[in-house]
C-alpha cells in the first residue's frame, strides 16, 4: 500500500474486500462491475429510471481504479444489460480457466428502475419502494444472464447475494440451475432455506455479519452457527459460507475459531471446541471463562 500509514479498521476493510472478491465462490455486489458502468456511463438507457429521469451514478477513484457509487440498480429489462454482463462473466471465465464461479449480485442500496418494462417484470403485489415481492424481477434478469453464460460454461456457478431486493425467493419463476443464492442472514435462516429449497435450487450459501464492535456485550453463538450449517448441509445445498468478521478482541476470538472449524467439518462439536479454546487460551482461568462464554451464548440464543 503506497498511501502511507493505515489504521487497523482501514487494513481490515481492505483485507475483507480482497477476500469477498477473490474467494472460490465470490458473492459480492457486482451488477455495476459486470455491466461495466464506468465504461458505459454515457449510455443512459442502461441505468435506472427514477423520478422520471435516468439516474447516472457518480464515478470516483477507489485506489487506482475508477468505479461508481452504489445506491442504484441497472435497467434490468434492457436486454443490452444482460448481454454486457454475460460477456463480462465469459471474459472472466476465459481468463481464469480454473475459476468455478462468478458473482451476479445486485448493487448495494436501493435505486430500482421504474420504467414500464422493468415494472412489467414485477408481480401485482410488488411495492418497488418497499421492496416487497420484487425478487422475481431480478431472478428473471439473472436467468437471462445465466442462459447466455451456460452456452459456453455450463459447469460453472453464478452466485448472488440473497439480500436487499432478493432477500426472499421469487414466487413466479424458478432460478436457472447455474444460479446459487447466498442468503445474507437477517431473518429466520431455517425458514428462508426452506423457501429457497422449494424453488428447486441445487446449491446455496450463507453470508453473515459479525460486527461485535457495535455491541456492548460480546457476540458468542457457535452453537447457532452449527445448527444453521447443519440444516443447509442436510438439505444437500451447502456449498459456501462467508462471514464479515469484526470481533471484539480478545473476548470474541473463539467465534472465529469455532466457525473456521465448523465450516471445515460441520460434524464438529461446538462444546468440544469451547473446551479446547478455553483450556489453551486461558489456562488457569479455563473453567471461569468457559462458564462466561456459556452464559453469553445462552443469552444470544
Amino acid at each position: 500500500d503506497t498511501r502511507g500509514p493505515q489504521g487497523p479498521l482501514s487494513r481490515s476493510v481492505r483485507f475483507s474486500y480482497f477476500w469477498r472478491f477473490h474467494y472460490t465462490i465470490p458473492s459480492n455486489e457486482s451488477y455495476h462491475r459486470l455491466m461495466k458502468a464506468v465504461e458505459n456511463i454515457g449510455r443512459e438507457d442502461l441505468f435506472p429510471l427514477i423520478n422520471g429521469k435516468r439516474y447516472i451514478p457518480e464515478v470516483y477513484l477507489r485506489g487506482s481504479s475508477r468505479t461508481t457509487k452504489h445506491g442504484w440498480q441497472p435497467c434490468v429489462s434492457n436486454p443490452v444489460v444482460a448481454r454486457i454482463m454475460a460477456e463480462s462473466i465469459g471474459e472472466t471465465f476465459a481468463k481464469n480457466r480454473d475459476k468455478i464461479a462468478e458473482s451476479l449480485s445486485v448493487n448495494d442500496g436501493y435505486g430500482e428502475c421504474h420504467c414500464e418494462n422493468c415494472k412489467a417484470l414485477d408481480l401485482p403485489t410488488t411495492d418497488i419502494n418497499g421492496r416487497v415481492d420484487i425478487s422475481d424481477r431480478y431472478i428473471r434478469f439473472n436467468n437471462r444472464v445465466a442462459e447466455r453464460v451456460h452456452e459456453q460454461y455450463p459447469d460453472r456457478l453464478l452466485a448472488f447475494l440473497g439480500y436487499g431486493p432478493v432477500r426472499q425467493p421469487p414466487k413466479t419463476v424458478k432460478p436457472h440451475p447455474m444460479l446459487m443464492p447466498v442468503y445474507v442472514g437477517s431473518e429466520n435462516t431455517f425458514e428462508v432455506i426452506d423457501k429457497w429449497a422449494a424453488t428447486d435450487i441445487r446449491h446455496m450459501g450463507m453470508y453473515y455479519h459479525h460486527h461485535g464492535y457495535w455491541r456492548l456485550m460480546p457476540m458468542v453463538y457457535p452453537g447457532l452457527i452449527k445448527r444453521r450449517i447443519d440444516y443447509l448441509v442436510q438439505k444437500d445445498l451447502g456449498r459456501h459460507f462467508y462471514m464479515e468478521y469484526a470481533g471484539n478482541y480478545p473476548l470474541e476470538c473463539m467465534v472465529g475459531h469455532a466457525i473456521s472449524e465448523l465450516t471445515w467439518d460441520p460434524r464438529t462439536d461446538p462444546a468440544a471446541l469451547l473446551d479446547e479454546y478455553c483450556r489453551l487460551f486461558f489456562g488457569p482461568a479455563n473453567a471461569e471463562m468457559k462458564e462466561f462464554y456459556q452464559i453469553l451464548e445462552n443469552g444470544f440464543d
